[in-house]
């Protein structure tokens, strides 16, 4: 079963896979008949020029082998190509924090065995983070502690400033940071946060506001629209926030970022 006498599609010294496949793949018992004849050798059925005989191959090995060659020709395996651009909708019940992990391969035909001409493949992943980013409790931080609520992880900031940070985010196509957080029972008070690029005084990329109303609590979100990082590569988000016209103790409970 040796590449130099069997191409994936053009015919070599013995016939190609894909003509093998196209040949058996509807018969009955093809894969008992074919791992027969890798084991076995012989001659004829494609000409006189005999397979060498492969008694000890490995069964496993073999299986996937016949498995592969049979499936060739059988156009209800072949999974259509992604278009070269496009968009990808994940099924509704996907999580707003699933991690997407996109990958590609290529693998050209029609190698020429004849010139030793090898044919070009390659393969490469991208993964996608989520838009919607929940908290670790393992946030560089200072000022601000974790609080857990109803099983979730928030950032609560009780100082009158604070910052914390968010590692590893691709803000490739990213126009939006939406900010939602709790806010408890305390008197009338105004949040003002920053949103910076890779430290606390890096570039600064858009600025957001909370409003807290005395005597309730408050769940708000805010849209904080920032500007384009165009590098591809990966930053470390720094918010960092301050309260004013306190009248008691400054709290908020920061829930979420999503990134859009």
């Amino acid at each position: 079963m040796r590449k130099s006498c069997h191409g994936e599609v053009l015919k070599s010294v013995g016939p190609s896979f894909m003509m093998v496949s196209e040949k058996y793949n509807k018969q009955k018992g093809a894969a008992k008949y074919l791992t027969e004849k890798v084991m076995k050798g012989g001659s004829g059925v494609w000409g006189d020029v005999a397979m060498s005989a492969h008694p000890d191959i490995n069964q496993a090995d073999l299986r996937q082998i016949i498995e592969y060659i049979l499936s060739l020709s059988n156009k209800d395996l072949v999974k259509k190509s992604l278009a070269p651009s496009g968009v990808i909708l994940p099924p509704a019940n996907t999580k707003k924090e699933a991690t997407l992990v996109l990958s590609a391969s290529y693998s050209s035909r029609g190698a020429n065995n004849a010139n030793n001409i090898k044919a070009l493949s390659d393969k490469e992943a991208a993964v996608r983070f989520p838009g919607y980013h929940l908290f670790n409790g393992k946030e560089n931080k200072a000022g601000f502690q974790i609080v857990n609520k109803n099983n979730i992880n928030y950032l609560r900031l009780n100082n009158a400033s604070g910052w914390f940070a968010i590692d590893s985010i691709d803000l490739s196509g990213i126009v939006t940071v939406q900010v939602t957080a709790d806010l408890g029972k305390q008197s009338v008070s105004v949040y003002n946060f920053e949103i910076r690029l890779d430290s606390t005084s890096g570039k600064l990329l858009g600025k957001g506001t909370f409003h807290s109303s005395e005597g309730k609590d408050l769940s708000n979100t805010v849209d904080c629209p920032i500007s384009p990082v165009t590098d591809g590569k990966f930053h470390n988000i720094y918010l960092t926030g301050t309260f004013e016209n306190l009248k008691g103790s400054p709290v908020i409970d920061i829930k979420s970022l999503t990134f859009k």
